[in-house]
């Protein structure tokens, strides 16, 4: 007998099968024969036979044992070889992601007894064909299992799995983050997320798969950030932000060089800087600049600075004044007093006002200075020095020389004073005489000598003359000292 009898193996490109012949030994045994297709090899001993089948398929194998006397025997077996698929090839395999709907597949398969090829979607059957194709299948976004298998006629097959992922969205990109402290978070989101790319102010600041990337503390100021994210499917998606660091407050400061106003600001993120002058908008700007102060005077500049967290203000009251005070001084007499007078004027303001009358000397705060003086002082002059400062520093200075008897007519001020004359012309009345001499020095000479003459002619005494010259000199006197009124002689 054989054994094993149509019997599965399971091989590739040839199968090695076994025949065992069990005889019954005799004296007259002769020998046995085999009978077999092409392709079969073998040996033999005395009980058993080995056979070598070169390709799968239904064999058929005789053997036929003989003795020396003619008597033979037969046996039959019927072998069926299952070998596998010689060859199966599916480009792309494996887990393919796709950012589009279409998925093509180049599907190769090859066996000696034939193939047919079966293709699956989802545990669908969508095709199948006994030649080799290339074909496209319309997919969702989703996860799709395809499965391709190779049957050959003997019940031999193969199969390839292949998972199918279609993405046709974009990753998301979102940041958040404090201006105030610097620091930011970028989040990536997507389900099949490949790489991620960060750049920060040109710089690459993180390269790599993470979903969450945090940035910073920032320096305080702009800065520019761009990120790049990429999914298995190849989707790309690039998002720009310019955020702002405002952690400090805006420094202000404001110099002056006489009428140039220097403003300078100290801020990296600033949004706006006002500038008032005396309540009134001059000026909107974004960096340092310079004004001009219009005239000299006292101005209130206000300085307004906003930044995206901060609004500062600082004020500063300016003086621009390069010109010094003015100086007047007036010196009178009145009932017996000489009275000197300092004015001091100034577009700002005065500081202080010192008068110096030889070694007398006042200061005040107010824009006038006064001194009085007995008219009889015992000198020959007075040294008279006004001098005043006003609030910017300017200083302004005069000086004045006052004789006693500027005219040198040897009637001191007093003097002039209660004759009423000139203390500054010896000959009051203009006519030849000095008032020291001029018994009526403050009436020409010439109207009384009429008078007297008129008055002669009329047949008046020269006792009643000279008592009315008397009277009239003495009347003079009184009305230019404005003690009486003019009345009859």
């Amino acid at each position: 007998m054989f054994y094993p009898n149509d019997t599965y193996f399971p091989v590739g490109a040839h199968v090695n099968v076994t025949i065992v012949v069990y005889l019954k030994l005799e004296p007259n045994y002769g020998g046995w024969k085999l009978f077999a297709p092409v392709g079969v090899s073998g040996g033999i001993d005395n009980t058993t036979i080995t056979v070598e089948l070169m390709w799968e398929g239904l064999w058929n194998l005789t053997v036929e044992v003989y003795d020396t006397v003619g008597n033979a025997a037969k046996f039959l077996a019927l072998l069926r070889v299952y070998g596998g698929i010689d060859m199966l090839s599916v480009v792309p395999n494996g887990t393919v992601y796709l950012n589009s709907s279409t998925v093509t597949f180049n599907v190769s398969a090859w066996d000696r007894s034939g193939v047919n090829i079966s293709i699956y979607v989802d545990d669908t059957l969508f095709l199948s064909t006994s030649k080799n194709l290339t074909v496209s299948i319309e997919l969702s976004e989703g996860k799709h299992d395809i499965k391709i298998v190779a049957r050959d006629p003997y019940g031999s097959e193969e199969e390839i799995d292949i998972l199918v992922i279609v993405d046709l969205t974009a990753p998301e990109i979102s940041i958040n983050g404090t201006i105030g402290f610097g620091v930011f978070v970028i989040l990536f989101k997507d389900a099949n997320l490949k790489s991620a790319v960060v750049v920060v102010d040109n710089k690459t600041y993180y390269n790599g798969a993470n979903e969450t990337v945090k940035i910073g503390p920032l320096d305080e100021g702009y800065h520019l950030i761009s990120a790049v994210a990429f999914d298995l499917a190849g989707n790309k998606v690039v998002r720009l932000w310019l955020v702002v660091v405002d952690a400090l407050q805006p420094e202000i400061i404001i110099r002056q060089n006489k009428s140039i106003i220097r403003i300078e600001v100290i801020e990296h993120t600033v949004k706006e800087i006002k500038i008032y002058l005396n309540s009134s908008l001059l000026q909107r700007t974004y960096g340092n600049t310079t004004i001009f102060l219009p005239w000299e005077g006292l101005w209130n500049i206000t300085v307004v600075v906003e930044s995206p967290l901060h609004r500062i203000t600082r004020s500063r009251v300016l003086l621009w004044d390069v010109t010094p005070p003015s100086i007047d001084v007036n010196i009178s007499l009145k009932k017996g007093r000489i009275i000197i007078v300092a004015r001091a004027e100034d577009n700002v303001g005065i500081s202080i006002l010192t008068l110096i009358v030889n070694n007398t000397k006042i200061n005040t705060t107010k824009k006038i200075a006064c001194m009085e003086l007995p008219a009889d002082i015992p000198a020959k002059s007075l040294n008279i020095t006004a001098e005043a400062i006003d609030c910017s520093g300017n200083r302004q200075k005069t000086n004045i020389v006052w004789i006693v008897d500027p005219d040198n007519d040897r009637l001191n001020n007093k003097q002039e004073e209660e004759l009423g004359t000139d203390p500054l012309n010896p000959d009051t009345d203009h006519d030849g005489i000095w008032d020291s001499e001029d018994p009526l020095p403050t009436i020409n000479n010439f109207i009384i000598v009429g008078i007297l003459l008129v008055l002669s002619l009329g047949g008046i005494s020269y006792k009643k003359l000279k008592s009315f010259i008397r009277k009239l000199k003495q009347q003079m006197i009184q009305i230019k000292r404005n003690e009486a009124p003019i009345t009859e002689i």
